[in-house]
């Protein structure tokens, strides 16, 4: 089915690379479909590879960072609708975050 596909397209050749992480994880493939009659030399296919090694790399770094921002957003959510006093303090003794009922309890705004 898929050569049939292919020849009615005009279709030579497909080739599919996997993407992956910088660790070496395969998380998808980028398929590419070439009209020419002649297959692509070695050189070009090296190229290709090389190319689509550092699109996954920045493309699984981008998802990585949108489900980071994602993360940060439901947290920052739950620690601001919670009726309880939560504090982030870190190991210096800074409060690096805090939600409106922490700043009520000791008795300021969450500005202050």
């Amino acid at each position: 089915a898929l050569k049939a596909v292919c020849e009615r397209c005009g279709i030579n050749h497909i080739f599919s690379f996997p993407l992956r992480s910088g660790r070496g994880e395969v998380f998808g493939f980028l398929n590419l479909a070439s009209f020419d009659a002649a297959p692509p030399s070695e050189s070009n296919v090296l190229a290709l590879e090389a190319l689509v090694s550092e699109v996954g790399i920045v493309f699984h770094r981008l998802r990585t960072e949108r489900a980071l921002e994602e993360a940060s957003i439901r947290t920052r959510i739950l620690i601001d609708q919670s009726r309880d006093s939560i504090s982030v303090i870190a190991q210096d003794g800074k409060l690096v975050e805090h939600n409106q009922r922490f700043a009520e309890m000791l008795g300021y705004t969450q500005e202050e």
